[in-house]
């Protein structure tokens, strides 16, 4: 998760370095090699695209690119690891001038098949490669965890490196194909403007928030109070109950200490990460409606 969402932090800040707390569990155990597994690039190119087939349907519904200019990407992209059928479902729909729920849901089933299968298939030639490899280094025997990790990263694999032993085929021209309906579906009108109300709406909820923190939800200053040292535990702040816990609260942010209100702009900025989209809309609504 740490690796996937790129979090870093400038060291000038004035808020807490979690990166630096987190480093002592990236690396393997005596060994100063990063620690990694197949499912967490697994994991990766699945969000990936499930993301790419929800900007493609954006796109369609949009109007961002004509229909006929979706289709000849899709085959632009993709190339020859299309089947016979798929081919054919294309060619059928790229005459059309719009798409209607069938053909925009043949679109999608196309590229997410492909995608998935071609994924699964590439990887699992890699890993035939590198199970082939450990067979010769730990013959006879079972390989733990640990073991693996270690071996794939004190040795390096010639034939496949350790995260493109889960990839896509080279004939797939991820880049033409994620990039153009990026760029087309996140400067279209409707996105512009859900962006801009976005932006917006997070900016506001941080302000009420921040500005009058008793309206935070329990479960936030429960976390605060134990952050800054109050409570030992989660638990055994939970035995003063919540009537008490908030009125140390109030106590503490009559006038805090510059790491204290760092701390809580970081717990509210977690509490707001954590919102779906419709309950960041109902809970602005309910603070400024």
């Amino acid at each position: 998760m740490l690796h996937h969402s790129k979090i870093r932090y400038d060291e000038k800040e004035p808020y807490p370095n979690y990166q630096n707390q987190f480093s002592e569990h990236i690396n393997v155990k005596d060994n100063n090699k990063e620690a990694w597994s197949f499912e967490a690039f697994i994991v990766e190119w699945a969000d990936d695209i499930a993301q790419w087939h929800h900007d493609l349907e954006d796109a369609v519904r949009g109007d961002a690119l004509p229909v006929g200019s979706i289709c000849k990407l899709i085959t632009e992209a993709f190339g020859d690891v299309l089947s016979t059928t798929d081919k054919k479902v294309i060619d059928s729909i790229q005459s059309v001038q719009s798409l209607d729920r069938k053909s925009l849901a043949d679109l999608s089933h196309i590229v997410v098949n492909t995608l998935v299968t071609n994924l699964v298939e590439t990887s699992a030639q890699k890993l035939q490669i590198i199970e082939e490899k450990m067979a010769v280094k730990y013959p006879n025997e079972s390989i733990e965890e640990r073991a693996r990790i270690l071996f794939l990263n004190e040795n390096c694999l010639e034939e496949v490196s350790m995260k493109e032993s889960i990839s896509l085929s080279p004939e797939i021209k991820t880049s033409v194909f994620k990039n153009t309906i990026r760029s087309y579906v996140h400067h279209s009108k409707d996105v512009e403007r859900m962006n801009a109300k976005g932006q917006y709406i997070i900016k506001k909820l941080f302000e009420a928030y921040n500005s009058h923190p008793q309206q935070l939800p329990d479960g936030i200053i429960l976390h605060f109070m134990v952050d800054i040292g109050k409570y030992e535990t989660i638990e055994s702040a939970k035995k003063d109950g919540m009537g008490i816990i908030r009125t140390e609260f109030s106590k503490v942010m009559e006038n805090p200490k510059a790491i204290y209100r760092c701390q809580l702009m970081r717990r509210i900025c977690d509490h707001i990460a954590c919102m779906t989209d419709r309950y960041a809309i109902e809970e602005y609504n309910n603070l400024y409606g």
